[in-house]
């Protein structure tokens, strides 16, 4: 998955409830997730650590599912190439 992060509005514990959902959701399903971080284009106005909170509920996501996060920071990455590579 290409994302933007989590949406951690839905609770204030350490991972939101809509993470517990999609490990729920994934784990159910036998999915096992990987998420390659991209931020939305209004990336530099965002709140900083609301995208934090986001990319730990992301990485939640995808470490309960067996799979991997992979992200460099709150920028772009350059290419996702290297991801997809570990990935393969």
């Amino acid at each position: 998955m290409v994302t933007t992060g989590m949406d951690d509005s839905a609770s204030g514990a350490a991972i939101c409830d809509n993470a517990e959902t999609a490990i729920h959701d994934a784990e159910r399903a036998g999915v096992v997730v990987y998420a390659l971080y991209n931020p939305a284009s209004n990336y530099l106005s965002e709140q900083w650590s609301k995208v934090d909170s986001g990319l730990v509920n992301l990485a939640s996501v995808s470490y309960e599912t067996g799979g991997e996060a992979y992200f460099v920071g709150h920028t772009p990455a350059l290419s996702i190439e290297p991801f997809l590579a570990d990935i393969a």
